[in-house]
């Protein structure tokens, strides 16, 4: 008995852990943008965000950086293109979850070296020898979404692009840089494609 608390606990341990220092982001782009054909890009907020917001301003600048590294100047009045960003928190929701091995969808994965294809299993115990089936617990999620739209500047849509997650943070500005990096990985991706890509959190984000 004293066993099989033991490995209860453990499991728990590591289940908080693995979904405290990975963000699982589903990618779904649509496109015709051929992105070296542009020069510059203004980035906006929609409707929903305040674009004055100081808050608004710090992922600005994250996704001006990530539209730097395609190749794009960043002005205000932007001759080319214009990105209009939104993003969303749900007020959290429980959710029933797998107690041990949890694998990724097949999609992308970070880790130290770079980005990887393939499967990702959380650092959970995949295999309990006391549990015929894998048990569940009880968790108390948020729901967050990054969507970006770009139009040329004959007003046409050339990209649209939504990145969703569900994390157990709830504070957006931890969350948000995962999915805008999301976002940015093999920009602008194939239309109509969508991605599973696993980002292992960084500890300098987070403070």
């Amino acid at each position: 008995m004293q066993k099989l608390k033991f490995v209860v606990i453990l499991s728990l341990s590591l289940f908080a852990t693995a979904c405290a220092t990975h963000v699982n982001n589903e990618v779904v782009r649509f496109n015709t943008i051929d992105v070296a054909a542009y020069n510059n890009i203004s980035v906006v907020a929609n409707e929903e965000n305040d674009a004055n917001g100081i808050e608004f301003g710090l992922y600005k600048s994250l996704i001006e950086d990530a539209f730097q590294e395609q190749g794009l100047s960043i002005t205000e009045n932007s001759t080319d293109l214009t990105a209009k960003v939104a993003f969303t928190r749900s007020a959290g929701k429980y959710k029933l979850v797998p107690l041990h091995g949890i694998p990724s969808p097949r999609g992308y994965w970070r880790n130290s070296l770079g980005y990887s294809w393939g499967y990702y299993y959380y650092p959970t115990l995949a295999f309990s020898p006391f549990y015929e089936d894998d048990p569940y617990v009880r968790r108390k999620l948020y729901e967050y979404s990054l969507i970006i739209t770009i139009d040329n500047n004959q007003g046409e849509r050339v990209f649209e692009g939504k990145v969703m997650t569900e994390n157990r943070e709830n504070e957006t500005a931890k969350i948000m840089p995962y999915l805008i990096e999301a976002m940015f990985v093999d920009f602008p991706g194939k239309s109509g494609e969508t991605k599973h890509i696993l980002i292992k959190k960084d500890s300098e984000k987070d403070r």
